[in-house]
């Protein structure tokens, strides 16, 4: 499923084609808006949605491979320039992340839900 794309004043994260020859995978990248130079941080990642970008975090969730039942979350620090995975546990821990400011906003939907924060220093 392809997403709607998100920017910051410096990035646009967008999902696009580059896994044609498996079907729906769709590789996840990052486009500096200034430069145009694009880097794919999540490769043929199942189904990527939830989208969200800061001025410090990338993040989305997608399944981590193909055939699982949840999908995790997977972030990127931008300053740093490094991909992170926060692994689901299964399908009723499915996660959502957002991103605000400089944190990273980790929520799982249900009665209770678990609320985490990632904040840069």
């Amino acid at each position: 499923m392809k997403t709607v794309p998100q920017m910051n004043q410096e990035f646009i994260l967008y999902s696009d084609e580059g896994c044609a020859d498996v079907g729906w995978y769709y590789n996840l990248s990052l486009m500096n808006r200034q430069t145009g130079e694009a880097t794919v941080v999540s490769e043929c990642d199942q189904s990527p949605e939830s989208l969200s970008i800061s001025e410090h975090y990338a993040a989305w969730s997608a399944r981590p491979y193909p055939g699982a039942g949840s999908k995790d979350i997977f972030y990127r620090d931008l300053l740093a320039g490094v991909t992170f995975h926060i692994e689901s546990t299964g399908p009723a821990n499915q996660f959502i992340a957002s991103t605000e400011a400089n944190k990273l906003k980790v929520t799982r939907p249900s009665s209770t839900p678990t609320i985490s924060w990632v904040t840069a220093s």
